[in-house]
């Protein structure tokens, strides 16, 4: 990943869809090894996975620091 998650994370909060989308990629292995350790189900799974990114977008304009945005993410994943 060429620019910091920060900076990915500000452009997303202002709007940038293509930095939410490199932000999916770049932690989408992690949200999924998350929600495996959670289900145990492979297809429930994928769908925490959906569902944390959806909240996650729903909700980037209420995260105050950028610089949290992966334990905020692990928050959502834990959450829904």
């Amino acid at each position: 990943m060429s620019e910091a998650p920060v900076q990915l994370v500000v452009a997303a909060q202002n709007g940038d869809r293509e930095a939410f989308g490199r932000l999916v990629e770049h932690y989408r292995g992690r949200v999924y090894a998350m929600a495996m350790a959670i289900t145990a189900d492979t297809h429930e799974a994928q769908e925490l996975t959906q569902e944390t990114f959806v909240r996650a977008l729903k909700n980037l304009p209420r995260l105050e620091a950028p610089e949290r945005f992966q334990p905020w993410l692990r928050g959502i994943t834990h959450t829904i």
